[in-house]
């Protein structure tokens, strides 16, 4: 009998089988085996949505703040110059090509109150007059991320305006009168700024604006420049 369970036993090794009474044996009947877990079988993180804090789809960019307006140019024989502190305003319609790039169409502008003028050196404050630098054109930014940091700049086509908004007086004219002072010319606003989102696809953020423009006076060969300098929040929807 132990000659023949022997032999059994030989033949079941040989095999891979489990011996009977052997700790193999008894661990097979006692413990049954559990596959192991893969990890396709383990649960899978859940992918945020799609659109959450990117640059995609719709741009609009909405932006305003304190601005230092500077215009000059020659009258006849006379060096003139206009320079107040006053308000910027520029507003970005677009789309986003990449997750960095965004092309857009701005209207932007700078107005000042109660100028001061320079003629030859002889500054006097121009109460009840309003001075303004506009443009309209494309543009395109860049965004640095994920920092938010991004550089924009804009062609525009840009003019000189000025206008008197105080009680009537003579020459002066009526409240609101307006007169444009340039032929509208070649301009450029550029941009740097940082933003921060504060809901799913609107971003807070600060910029600073340079607006230049070279512009051609009517009737004459004389050509005004001017210079606009701001410092702006803007609400950024994208």
């Amino acid at each position: 009998m132990g000659k023949k369970r022997a032999v059994f036993g030989v033949v079941a090794l040989t095999a891979g089988l489990p011996v009977p009474g052997s700790r193999a044996h008894a661990q097979s009947s006692d413990y049954p085996v559990v596959p192991r877990s893969t990890i396709s079988d383990l649960p899978q993180p859940l992918e945020p949505p799609t659109g959450i804090h990117e640059h995609d789809g719709l741009y609009v960019r909405l932006a305003t703040g304190p601005s230092v307006l500077h215009a000059s140019w020659k009258d006849r024989t006379d060096d003139l110059s206009l320079t107040g502190i006053g308000l910027a305003l520029a507003m970005a319609f677009g789309v986003s090509v990449t997750p960095n790039l965004v092309i857009y169409g701005e209207v932007t502008g700078s107005v000042v109150k109660d100028p001061i003028r320079n003629r030859n050196g002889v500054s006097t404050t121009r109460t009840g007059h309003d001075l303004s630098l506009a443009g309209i054109g494309p543009g395109a930014a860049y965004y640095l991320l994920p920092a938010h940091l991004y550089f924009s700049g804009t062609l525009t086509l840009s003019y000189l305006a000025r206008g008197y908004y105080g009680v009537s007086s003579g020459s002066e004219g009526s409240g609101g009168n307006g007169a444009i002072l340039t032929n509208r010319d070649i301009g450029g606003t550029f941009m740097v700024g940082k933003e921060w989102w504060v809901s799913a696809n609107w971003g807070l953020g600060v910029a600073g604006i340079v607006h230049i423009a070279s512009m051609k006076l009517p009737n004459t060969d004389s050509r005004a420049t001017a210079e606009a300098l701001s410092l702006v929040l803007s609400a950024t929807y994208n």
